[in-house]
């Protein structure tokens, strides 16, 4: 008699793995690339596999010639995920207007290969930042206006630039000593040669800081995240303390008699405008209107 042993179970498989594709900004892949352009800098890449026995290999033909990958090793992450990590280097060529094309090559667990499979998701390089804007004017508004001064009275201003006549396009950040505000004063940037308007409320007053001169430029930050070489500076002063004067009198020992001539002196802690005037005015037993004083010096006033 014969006997038969219990019967072979067999997988048949024969189609070849596929992967997919996320992009990260992290070497822990948690934190998702959020935009579809990489400036240079790291980034990392999470390939997955349908069920691979081997790590893939990784090719990339990116725009350019800087960045180009053939044949790159991943590594094992867990699972069926590996980790490449994509270094973008400097290249003039690579403007962002081309996506970046993935082949990756694999072997699953029943040997079937996947040489070149395509993928999809692939972002774009851009190494190049945006050309300097041009600076424009710079205008308070609100209250008492005063060309290059914010006082006390103002409510806003606003600084004017004109883009590039081209590689423009991105969002323009009024910077103050050469960083954002506290609150950003942003604008998009989407011509060239173009007049563009930046403008800044209360709060943007008060981020200015402290009464002193301040130096505002502008740049242009494109999709990437590169940023232009500033503009040429605008100086400003914040100026939002109300003058005090001391007062001086010509008659040492304080008494006038009628007809005596008497010369008030009215010495600031600062510079005063030409306009409006300086003026004095009296009050008590020899009442005196406001009245026109004679400029000495910017801070020197006086009226006989």
């Amino acid at each position: 008699s014969s006997v038969f042993g219990s019967p072979a179970s067999v997988t048949v498989d024969t189609t070849a793995p596929a992967f997919t594709i996320a992009y990260y900004t992290d070497t822990n892949l948690t934190t998702a690339l959020t935009n579809n352009y990489m400036k240079a800098g790291a980034y990392y890449l999470k390939i997955t596999s349908n069920g691979t026995s081997a790590a893939p290999t990784i090719s990339i033909a990116a725009e350019g010639t800087a960045n180009d990958v053939t044949g790159a090793a991943t590594t094992l992450v867990s699972g069926n995920d590996y980790k490449y990590t994509r270094t973008i280097i400097a290249d003039a060529a690579a403007i962002g207007s081309v996506a970046e094309a993935i082949t990756i090559t694999g072997t699953d667990t029943a040997g079937n290969t996947a040489t070149n499979a395509d993928v999809t998701g692939e972002k774009y390089t851009d190494t190049i930042a945006p050309t300097a804007p041009a600076i424009g004017s710079f205008a308070a508004t609100g209250g008492t206006i005063t060309a290059n001064y914010i006082n006390n009275t103002n409510t806003g201003f606003t600084v004017s630039f004109t883009s590039p006549d081209a590689n423009f396009s991105g969002t323009a950040h009024l910077y103050l000593a050469g960083a954002d505000f506290t609150t950003p004063i942003t604008t998009t940037v989407s011509a060239a040669a173009t007049v563009y308007t930046l403008t800044g409320n209360a709060q943007s007053i008060t981020d200015l800081g402290a009464d002193a001169s301040k130096s505002l430029t502008v740049v242009i930050v494109d999709t990437a995240g590169n940023v232009s070489v500033a503009s040429s500076a605008v100086s400003i002063i914040k100026d939002t303390a109300s003058p005090t004067a001391a007062t001086t009198y010509s008659d040492a020992d304080g008494l006038v008699k009628a007809d005596d001539s008497l010369i008030i002196t009215a010495t600031f802690n600062e510079n005063m405008a030409d306009a409006p005037i300086s003026k004095v005015a009296l009050s008590g037993a020899n009442t005196l209107a406001a009245i026109n004083m004679t400029k000495s010096s910017a801070t020197v006033y006086t009226y006989t």
